[in-house]
């Protein structure tokens, strides 16, 4: 078998991001004293998404994220309110709401078999902390890299370096990133030179300029792939 290091990303790769931002949301605004709407989780999804796109480019900061995320869903659901504090309880709640992608403590277990397993993650590190905790990932990986922490997001090439330099007798032939996400996960496998699978359980269509050596449409793929290898 090729490879020994498996880069795994966190939301929609292992974790039900899409499941869960929504429930978090919704807290904050309960919690926050604001009527919520079902609407208001696809306004966040578009603005949200929006802006990492934007970061990952270097359009804007992390900070400037911060500060514009909230106050633009606000100003389109037309609720006056302070965004930060907003942020800040969305932040909180969204810790607390980690879950599981159906399959993937079952995967992870699997993966643990074949080689070492490292989750590689953009996002803010107090929420990514309380989701390693809650499913106690130290039983399916020997660790994990928060961009945050590192002071650099996926795909930029100064991210995956700090994790190449962090793991002990790293090998870019015996490494490969699992992934959903195309400009972050795919593309930060491209910059570094590793091989990458993209998992892409919604059956979307590659898009030209995105290189990964397997499209997996499940995690039954991504195992049969790496046996085959």
């Amino acid at each position: 078998m090729k490879y020994n290091i498996f880069l795994v990303d966190a939301d929609d790769t292992v974790f039900d991001f899409q499941k869960a931002f929504r429930v978090a949301l919704k807290n904050a605004f309960i919690e926050c004293g604001l009527s919520y709407q079902e609407e208001y989780g696809d306004v966040y999804k578009r603005v949200n998404d929006g802006l990492w796109r934007r970061l990952e480019r270097k359009e804007i900061t992390k900070e400037q994220l911060i500060r514009l995320r909230f106050s633009a869903i606000l100003r389109e659901i037309g609720i006056e309110y302070d965004d930060m504090r907003l942020n800040d309880a969305y932040v909180k709640n969204l810790g607390d709401c980690a879950l599981f992608l159906p399959g993937a403590d079952e995967f992870l277990k699997s993966l643990k078999q074949m080689g070492d397993v490292y989750i590689v993650t953009n996002g803010f590190a107090k929420v990514q902390k309380r989701r390693m905790e809650k499913f106690n990932m130290a039983q399916y990986a020997k660790g994990y890299f928060i961009s945050e922490e590192i002071g650099a997001e996926k795909p930029d090439i100064r991210f995956m370096d700090y994790v190449f330099s962090h793991i002990e007798n790293f090998d870019k032939e015996r490494a490969i990133v699992i992934g959903d996400g195309l400009t972050s996960d795919i593309r930060a496998a491209e910059n570094a030179g590793i091989d990458s699978v993209w998992f892409n359980q919604k059956g979307k269509t590659l898009p030209e300029g995105f290189c990964p050596i397997f499209v997996a449409g499940s995690y039954e793929d991504v195992l049969s792939f790496l046996k085959r290898a």
